[in-house]
């Protein structure tokens, strides 16, 4: 398959294979080439739905593709997840891992 058929869905999706489906601060500028001043901004202003723990922002690869506009509802938001899915989420985020960005 040449690079003039893949879809821009298909290129974000391999752009984004390396990541965990749960992301922190510092990969989301990685992907998004940004500076962290930015990428936090985004997080603040809700362009980017986000899941904050404490003081942590972690970023489920989903709602990048959501901000991106690729395959996903525009329209979802951290604020659409359910009870459960919030449960899974914090329990992807170790406390001993964490540590401030």
């Amino acid at each position: 398959m040449s690079m003039s058929n893949i879809s821009q869905k298909e290129a974000y999706k391999i752009m984004l294979k390396d990541y965990p489906d749960v992301m922190n601060v510092a990969q989301v500028c990685e992907v998004l080439r940004i500076g962290s001043k930015s990428c936090y901004r985004l997080l603040r202003e809700e362009q980017i739905a986000s899941l904050r723990i404490g003081k942590i922002y972690r970023i489920p690869k989903a709602h990048l593709l959501s901000y991106l506009n690729i395959g996903t509802d525009k329209t979802a938001s951290a604020s659409s997840l359910s009870n459960s899915e919030v449960a899974i989420m914090h329990s992807l985020v170790d406390s001993s891992d964490v540590r401030e960005e």
